[in-house]
């Protein structure tokens, strides 16, 4: 083993040893550690989609719903009502096109 493998190997280590702490904490609160309730990495393109969609579905509904409607009496109604329409369009979308705008943004971006 040269000493290029042993540093990466200590680097693991010394990850796994220290504890995760969050960041805002000032050093005094540890992350929790939720290795149990990981999914297999054959659902990682499913929670991918399903994350990115809730974001982008949450923030344009919400601007949108307001931009055209104002905040005002009816107003939660209203934007649960286009969050559930937009989130039943853009989550096939989200799902099924996502790769292949992957494919294209790899052939639009060069490799160094």
């Amino acid at each position: 083993m040269n000493a290029g493998a042993n540093a990466q190997v200590s680097v693991a280590e010394n990850r796994q040893a220290r504890p995760a702490v969050l960041p805002w904490s000032g050093g005094n609160i540890e992350a929790p550690r939720c290795q149990a309730l990981k999914l297999h990495r054959r659902w990682f393109r499913l929670v991918h989609a399903v994350l990115m969609n809730t974001i982008m579905v949450f923030c344009m509904t919400l601007v949108l719903t307001i931009f055209y409607g104002g905040i005002g009496t009816g107003f939660l109604g209203e934007w649960l009502r286009a969050f559930a329409i937009a989130y039943v369009v853009a989550l096939p979308l989200t799902y099924f096109v996502g790769p292949i705008v992957r494919v294209l943004a790899e052939r639009l971006v060069a490799e160094n």
